[in-house]
This record gives structure tokens, sequence and C-alpha cells, in this order.
């Protein structure tokens, strides 16, 4: 069992792979200039073009503040790879 894992809490692969997705998309968020900390983060679980992917949105948090900007990054949790990215408008 690894370190990180407890009899009480065994590791979590989902945790871990919905990690690995994140960071990827931040990195990918961050390339297009968003600050992903300034954004709200939603994540969904869907099927493009017959692969099952993550899309990871980036949106404001207060939407009557700020129109536009939002970023959707399409990742493959297989291995993490960006499988599309969208600009909001």
């Amino acid at each position: 069992m690894s370190e990180n894992s407890s009899p009480s809490r065994p590791h979590d692969e989902v945790v871990v792979s919905l990690a690995s997705v994140i960071a990827s998309a931040n990195q990918e968020a961050q390339e297009a200039g968003l600050n992903e900390v300034d954004d709200l983060l939603n994540l969904s679980f869907r099927t493009v073009e017959g692969k099952n992917v993550w899309e990871v949105t980036y949106g404001p948090h207060q939407t009557f503040s700020r129109r536009g900007g939002g970023l959707i990054v399409l990742v493959d949790p297989d291995d993490n790879s960006i499988v599309r990215v969208q600009h909001g408008q």
C-alpha cells in the first residue's frame, strides 16, 4: 500500500486521475492567458467522437460582471492529452 493510503481510506484512482486531468487543463489555460485561480471550474465526463473525455470548463465566478473569455478544454483521461480547446466569446 502506498504511503498516501490507509486501511480506512484506500488510494482512490479517480481522484488521482482527475488531479492529472485538471493539471493538464490548467497548463492549457495558462498558455491561453487565463489565470485559472480567478475562474470557476466545471468538470463533466462526456463522449466526443466516440471517445470518453473530461471536459474542463473555465468561466467567470460572477457572470454579470465579466462576459466572455471562457475556455473549454477536453482532456483524454487515458494519457491526459488535450483533445480539443474551445475559446468562449
